[in-house]
């Protein structure tokens, strides 16, 4: 985008959107995606003058001691696309009525290539389709305010 200073901090800096990815999938702490262990991991850290340095946001599980980030089984998983790149690329394809094309993106975002800007579009048209986000969708196209109560009960029933 060419001009970023009307964006919040989380779309202009990539740990500030890890941050928040991290807050919103996890709101009681970290939970293993490998073995399911609640609140039972420590994050990782890089130690100064190591020849093998730690990636950011890299977690590991004390129960099953396997490594995890909080893009572990989600539409940002083995993309090396940046997470603030992704959070603005939601806002932007939710801010369109019409959605938003993949060669409108790739300007928007400064990306380098439209098939760079396709893989992510067709991610996050896929997520949008998946039955917790569609369902909310629907119940909002129709103007449909449903406590969070009712929402859970049917969801459970289907």
């Amino acid at each position: 985008m060419k001009s970023r200073e009307y964006l919040p901090a989380k779309c202009r800096d990539d740990e500030l959107a890890r941050k928040h990815f991290e807050k919103a999938r996890w709101p009681d702490g970290p939970v293993c995606p490998h073995c399911g262990g609640k609140s039972s991991a420590t994050r990782i850290e890089p130690r100064p003058g190591s020849k093998r340095p730690v990636r950011k946001g890299v977690w590991q599980c004390n129960g099953c001691r396997r490594q995890f980030t909080v893009t572990v089984g989600t539409i940002f998983q083995d993309s090396r696309i940046p997470l603030h790149k992704w959070l603005l690329a939601i806002h932007l394809m939710g801010s369109f009525s019409n959605g938003i094309s993949a060669y409108r993106l790739q300007r928007e975002l400064d990306l380098g290539s439209y098939r760079t800007a396709l893989f992510m579009v067709r991610r996050i048209r896929w997520a949008l389709k998946q039955q917790p986000i569609k369902q909310e969708i629907v119940w909002r196209r129709k103007g449909i305010n449903v406590p969070e109560s009712l929402r859970s009960a049917l969801a459970a029933e289907s």
